[in-house]
C-alpha cells in the first residue's frame, strides 16, 4: 500500500489558528478578557492552573502575540496613533477654548488638539432673581490631561533622558573643522 504521505508543516506566524479548538478559543478569550487567564480558562472550560500550563505553550503564545498584535491594529492603536495623542495632549492651547469675547467656545469650535486633551467639561449654571432683572451666571470647570505626562512621554521616546532610555541620541558639533 502505497500512499502519499503529507507533512504538515508547524506555523511559526501564528496566523493559522490552533488545531486544538479549545486552545483558540482559550487565546480569543484570553484576549477579550485583558489578559486574565483566570477568566479565559474558565471561559474555555477549563480551570485556571490549566490555563496558567497552556498559556506557556509555545504554539498558545505565538497565537496569543500574533491576535494581540493584530487586534490593536484593528482598534487602530499603533505608535503613530499613540504619539499622536501625546503630542495633542502634550501641546495643546488652552487660550484656544475662549473666543475674543471670553467665552467657552461649542467643543466642535476648539481645535483638534485640545479636543483630544479635554478629559471632562462640568457646566453649572447659577440664577440670582432681583426684584429688578434675572441675571444667569454660567460657569466651567474643564478638566485636561496632565502636559507634564505628556512631554515627559515623548521627550523619553526622543531620547532626551539618559536615564531609561536606549536610543541614540544624535549630537550636533557647530564650529570650526
Amino acid at each position: 500500500m502505497s500512499g502519499k504521505v503529507t507533512v504538515i508543516e508547524p506555523d511559526i506566524t501564528g496566523t493559522v489558528p490552533l488545531a486544538n479548538v479549545t486552545h483558540e478559543f482559550f487565546v480569543r478569550a484570553l484576549i477579550a478578557y485583558g489578559g486574565s487567564i483566570a477568566r479565559a480558562a474558565e471561559s474555555a472550560g477549563f480551570s485556571a492552573a490549566a490555563g496558567y500550563k497552556a498559556k506557556q505553550r509555545p504554539d498558545v503564545k505565538l497565537r496569543f502575540d500574533w491576535l494581540f498584535r493584530n487586534y490593536l491594529a484593528v482598534l487602530g492603536i499603533t505608535e503613530e496613533r499613540i504619539l499622536y495623542e501625546r503630542y495633542c495632549t502634550g501641546f495643546f492651547n488652552f487660550k484656544d477654548a475662549f473666543d475674543s469675547r471670553g467665552q467657552l467656545k461649542a467643543i466642535a469650535d476648539m481645535p483638534e488638539e485640545l479636543q483630544r486633551a479635554i478629559t471632562g467639561i462640568e457646566m453649572e449654571s447659577k440664577v440670582s432673581d432681583d426684584d429688578e432683572k434675572l441675571e444667569v451666571t454660567r460657569l466651567a470647570k474643564i478638566k485636561v490631561c496632565n502636559k507634564d505626562a505628556s512631554l515627559d512621554s515623548l521627550m523619553k521616546h526622543k531620547g532626551m533622558f539618559e536615564k531609561n532610555n536606549k536610543q541614540q541620541r544624535t549630537v550636533l558639533k557647530i564650529g570650526r573643522k
